[in-house]
C-alpha cells in the first residue's frame, strides 16, 4: 500500500499527482505553501483507502478543513490510513509536512509560544520556535499511531528536510539560506527537542 501525504504535487497536471504515479491515496495541496489554517484553493484529497469498518471516508473539502492546523489534518490522515492497514502487509508512507515553510503563522492552541518559550524575545522568532514545536508533536503522533497499529516494530523512518531556515529560521554556524548555494543543512542528535533547540536559537539571535 502506497499512501502519500504531501504538498507540491501535479500542479500543472493532475497526471502528475500522486495516485497517478503509484500510491492509493493522497492528501496535500498543490503549490510550494499555503496558510496552515486556511487550506482554501488547491487542497486536495484523493484518499480511496477503507477505514477500519471498510467504509471509504468522503472527500474532505478546503471548506471543510479550514480552521484544523495543517500538522494536525496531515498526522490525522495517516493515523487513520494506519489504523485500518494490516501488520502483515507492507506500508509505505510518504509525509511531507508543510511544516516548517512560510508563512509564520502562530499554531495556538497546539503551541502556545508564549507559555512554551518566554524566554524568546523576538515575536517572529517565538512563532517559528512554536512552528517547529507543532511539527515535533506531529511526528510525535504519528509515532504512537504505529505503536497503536502494531506497526513500528517493523517500521523504518526517514526524516530530512529541504530548505534550511528562512525569514525567522536561522541556519546559523551553517552557511547561507534557501536559493542560495550551499544549501545548508541542520543535524540533530536523535531524540533532541524542538523546544530546546528553540530556546537555544532564540536565546542567541
Amino acid at each position: 500500500m502506497l499512501p502519500s501525504v504531501t504538498r507540491h504535487m501535479g500542479k500543472c497536471d493532475n497526471r502528475y499527482e500522486a495516485t497517478y504515479r503509484g500510491f492509493d491515496s493522497y492528501q496535500g495541496y498543490l503549490d510550494g505553501a499555503q496558510s496552515y489554517w486556511n487550506h482554501a484553493g488547491d487542497y486536495r484529497n484523493s484518499s480511496t483507502l477503507s477505514d477500519s469498518a471498510g467504509e471509504t471516508p468522503a472527500c474532505a473539502t478546503a471548506a471543510e478543513v479550514n480552521g484544523v492546523y495543517s500538522a494536525t489534518l496531515e498526522t490525522a490522515e495517516v493515523a487513520r490510513i494506519v489504523a485500518a492497514h494490516p501488520p502483515s502487509k507492507p506500508l509505505f508512507m510518504y509525509m511531507a509536512f508543510h511544516s516548517v515553510h512560510g508563512p509564520n503563522e502562530d499554531p495556538y492552541p497546539v503551541v502556545d509560544v508564549n507559555e512554551t518559550f518566554p524566554e524568546i524575545v523576538d515575536p517572529a522568532r517565538k512563532i517559528f520556535a512554536g512552528m517547529v514545536l507543532a511539527l515535533d508533536k506531529a511526528v510525535e503522533n504519528i509515532t504512537s499511531a504505529y505503536k497503536a497499529a502494531g506497526l513500528w516494530k517493523d517500521t523504518v523512518t526517514v526524516f530530512s528536510t529541504d530548505n534550511g531556515g528562512i525569514g525567522s529560521g536561522n541556519n546559523f554556524p551553517l552557511r547561507t539560506t534557501l536559493l542560495r548555494l550551499p544549501l545548508p543543512c541542520c543535524l540533530l542528535p536523535a531524540g533532541s527537542c524542538a523546544r530546546d533547540w528553540g530556546a537555544q536559537v532564540g536565546a542567541r539571535y
